[in-house]
């Protein structure tokens, strides 16, 4: 069907605009076969922009009102449900992150983990009485200010190894 590396592209094409969802769903595309994407899109995320890709796309499509593009999302109205994807996705994430790893997943990527940043905040705001959260987010927060390579004019490298800037 998709590739691991085609299938969070196509589920967020699908996924992450919901008018454009509602459209697909009225001319045909039907409800088990968005769950199906979403379902694929979930079991094949492995690299931190997947993950963030995957937590945005659907804060889009099921709690709109929560992602960046929501009337007022921040501070977020309300907390998360614990078994919903993105408190799930942030669970998994600080749970396995090693203490000694300044950024959310440690892939070799400078931006990608930021991405999953906006499930971090969301899951501190769901268990505000687990310091993990906070403490990752502002582990990461540090890193990207301080720990990733930048140019000499100041644009922060895409890669952590070496100054990359990528389009």
């Amino acid at each position: 069907m998709f590739t691991r590396f085609q299938l969070p592209l196509v589920a967020t094409a699908l996924l992450a605009v919901s008018p454009t969802v509602h459209a697909l769903l009225a001319e045909g595309l039907t409800k088990a076969q968005v769950d199906g994407l979403r379902q694929q899109m979930m079991d094949k995320t492995h690299l931190s922009w997947e993950f963030g890709t995957a937590v945005e796309a659907i804060l889009e499509h099921d709690f709109a009102d929560l992602s960046p593009y929501g009337s007022a999302p921040f501070p977020p109205p309300y907390p998360l449900d614990a078994s919903t994807y993105p408190i799930g996705i942030a669970q998994h994430l600080v749970d396995i992150k090693p203490a000694y790893v300044k950024s959310i997943v440690e892939d070799g990527a400078a931006g990608d983990p930021m991405s999953i940043g906006i499930a971090v905040l969301l899951a501190n705001q769901t268990f505000p009485n687990d310091p993990r959260y906070k403490a990752a987010w502002d582990s990461q927060l540090a890193f990207i200010e301080y720990d990733i390579p930048r140019t000499g004019e100041g644009a922060i490298s895409h890669r952590v190894s070496e100054v990359q800037l990528w389009a």
